[in-house]
């Protein structure tokens, strides 16, 4: 929608103001504004990137943000307050440039990727997101979508275990000195676990605090049940990436899920009303006794399990996870093709209204201009 004159006007008034502010600030303390990145300087670095500085690229990001929205409210505290702010000025014109830098990065990175170009054509998944994916998921380690499901920690079989209830499961299962191959497999089957991560995370080793020439104990490199236990009861899941993929639920099922661009969204709705449906019918009765005496009283949570049912953000969330799934099922479904240039051997079915179909992903294949 274009501009009316009086709002050029203004954001011509607003950019002379921000320039007179800068003009003080260089004057007053030396300090010079922040410049901005251009795409040709991106787009030659971009190419020498690792996964491992993207991921670390992104945490910055993050924690820009997060800085920069801390500075914005002190920013308007001293305003509302009447007090002078150039500094504060220039330290949020810092993180927000700072934040368009890394933005342009991302965005060259996604390009770059038939992958990336895919998953930004999705409406409500931007360059960040994708480039979170693309950092987090290696498509070569995962066979099917469910090995996803799991590192993403959106599989509710995988459960992440105490200290003390790992210990009992190691003392239960273990009965010699050392664990055995076979009693740490049977472990990993009973936790839904691939028995490589759970030797590889119960593997004793050395110390992060020892000093050079420290003696090294003789079970490092071994799993023992103490190593064991430690290891089970580490996340079994990649946290950065579950925290992506709430974020990834946020836009597709709240912020674009009205949008009559988004493909996602009807799906959630969907998904919504199957699960209120199935919870109104008491389907979820089990579930909601075995929660029963672990709320409170007063919690919304305990009226409605005492009623053999689950609570409304309970019933939102299942959604919520069955839409990620998805999303997550057609991601797979997409990389694994153009890695491996085939279709993955077994698509995943999701059931809609109470009949399984396969729902393939949106925009896929893409034409070649895109």
């Amino acid at each position: 929608m274009p501009l009316t004159p009086e709002e050029k006007e203004q954001r011509k008034a607003n950019k002379a103001t921000v320039e007179a502010e800068r003009e003080l600030i260089r004057s007053t303390y030396g300090l010079d504004p922040f410049k901005r990145l251009d795409r040709d300087t991106a787009r030659t670095t971009i190419g020498e990137v690792t996964r491992e500085e993207v991921r670390s690229i992104i945490d910055t990001f993050y924690r820009l943000q997060d800085n920069r929205t801390r500075t914005g409210n002190q920013k308007s505290a001293l305003e509302r307050a009447g007090k002078r702010r150039s500094v504060i000025d220039w330290f949020y014109a810092y993180f927000e440039a700072t934040e368009k830098n890394i933005e342009i990065v991302l965005d060259e990175y996604v390009k770059t990727q038939a992958l990336g170009r895919w998953v930004t054509s999705i409406h409500g998944i931007s360059k960040i997101l994708a480039a979170g994916l693309l950092a987090q998921i290696d498509i070569t380690k995962a066979p099917t979508v469910g090995a996803i499901w799991r590192f993403a920690g959106i599989d509710p079989s995988i459960i992440r275990l105490s200290r003390d209830d790992a210990d009992t499961i190691v003392k239960e299962n273990c009965k010699g000195k050392s664990p055995t191959q076979e009693e740490v497999a049977k472990i990993a089957n009973d936790l839904n676990r691939r028995f490589e991560s759970v030797w590889r995370q119960g593997t004793e080793q050395p110390k992060k605090n020892a000093k050079p020439g420290d003696a090294v104990s003789k079970t490092v490199g071994t799993v023992t049940k103490k190593s064991l236990a430690a290891g089970l009861a580490r996340r079994p899941y990649n946290d950065d990436l579950k925290k992506l993929m709430w974020k990834i639920a946020e836009q597709v099922c709240s912020f674009h899920a009205k949008s009559e661009k988004s493909f996602y969204g009807p799906l959630y709705f969907q998904r919504l009303a199957y699960e209120t449906k199935k919870n109104e019918a008491g389907d979820y009765a089990d579930i909601a006794a075995a929660k029963l005496n672990k709320v409170g009283k007063a919690t919304k949570s305990y009226a409605a399990y005492k009623e053999g049912k689950l609570g409304e953000a309970e019933i939102n969330n299942r959604a919520r996870r069955w839409t990620v799934k998805l999303f997550l099922a057609h991601y797979h479904h997409v990389a694994y093709n153009l890695e491996f240039g085939k279709n993955p051997p077994n698509p995943y079915a999701f059931a809609i209204l109470g009949h399984s179909k396969i729902i393939g992903p949106p925009n896929w294949p893409m034409s070649e201009d895109e």
